[in-house]
């Protein structure tokens, strides 16, 4: 079978007309000896389309050789059309050896549209190294347009060392849309460190959106069981001021929230008699 993908190799590379040259190309790419897949790229480079090129980089790099991805990512960068170029680097992001990450979080830097450059960020995200997430998030951070850049931040929120988790709260909060800066506050929230508790809790009880605030505390209240009393209490205190400016509708849909707190703090006890008060109060309505 080597020989003869060697032979459909070279056959491929002899036919003229490019469209069906890719077409075999991407192909072949998928069950190709690992010792042809060097000239493989060479032939990928060879074509003239950028889209094409980037067509036959991206079959190619689902079972590329470690050795050659710096030369794949070589031949990412070349691409012109930076919509092709950032396809390129999404495929290539999957097996990317860490000691490339740099070079491929510089190429997607490079990329002026904010969508491609914004796609190529998130990509790289998945298994991006510790000591690059400072410059990923400054790079999601000048994406002008807040769509991309939320999507970006809630990419580098799932690994984010501890150390950044500040400037990536600050960034959250600058975000105008609240959906968009619920679905990140809700990201962070999972691996929050304490002494920020506070500012992110503030964050989400300023959200309007009932759905995207309750969002954000479903998963920072359980968080805040794990806190000394005194602490649990005062957050409490802050829930409660923040809901006495809300309709009722909108502070039962936050308390439902809160039924952790409410049973670290006051037990089985506390949730019955909340209940029974809500009931109480429901009649007095009608």
């Amino acid at each position: 079978p080597e020989e003869l993908y060697k032979e459909a190799l070279s056959a491929a590379q002899d036919i003229q007309d490019e469209e069906y040259r890719i077409k075999v190309l991407i192909a072949l790419a998928a069950n190709l000896p690992e010792e042809l897949y060097k000239e493989a790229l060479s032939a990928a480079q060879d074509i003239q389309g950028s889209s094409d090129r980037a067509k036959v980089l991206s079959a190619l790099a689902a079972n590329l050789p470690e050795e050659l991805y710096k030369e794949a990512l070589s031949a990412a960068q070349d691409i012109q059309d930076e919509s092709d170029r950032a396809n390129a680097l999404i495929a290539l992001a999957t097996n990317l050896p860490q000691e490339l990450y740099k070079e491929a979080l510089s190429a997607a830097q490079a990329i002026q549209d904010e969508r491609n450059r914004a796609d190529a960020l998130i990509a790289l995200a998945t298994n991006l190294p510790e000591e690059l997430y400072k410059k990923a998030l400054s790079a999601a951070q000048a994406i002008q347009f807040e769509f991309y850049r939320a999507y970006v931040l809630i990419a580098l929120a799932a690994n984010l060392p501890e150390e950044l988790y500040k400037e990536a709260l600050s960034a959250a909060q600058a975000i105008q849309d609240e959906s968009n800066r619920a679905d990140i506050l809700s990201a962070l929230a999972a691996n929050l460190p304490e002494e920020l508790y506070k500012e992110a809790l503030s964050a989400a009880l300023a959200i309007r959106y009932e759905s995207d605030r309750v969002k954000v505390l479903n998963p920072l209240i359980p968080q805040s069981v794990t806190f000394p009393t005194s602490q649990q209490f005062t957050i409490w205190q802050e829930i409660l001021y923040q809901g006495a400016q809300r309709n009722r509708p909108e502070f039962l849909s936050d308390l439902t929230t809160l039924v952790p707190l409410i049973d670290s703090l006051g037990g089985k006890a506390a949730g019955i008699g909340i209940a029974k008060s809500i009931q109480q109060i429901a009649k007095w309505w009608r």
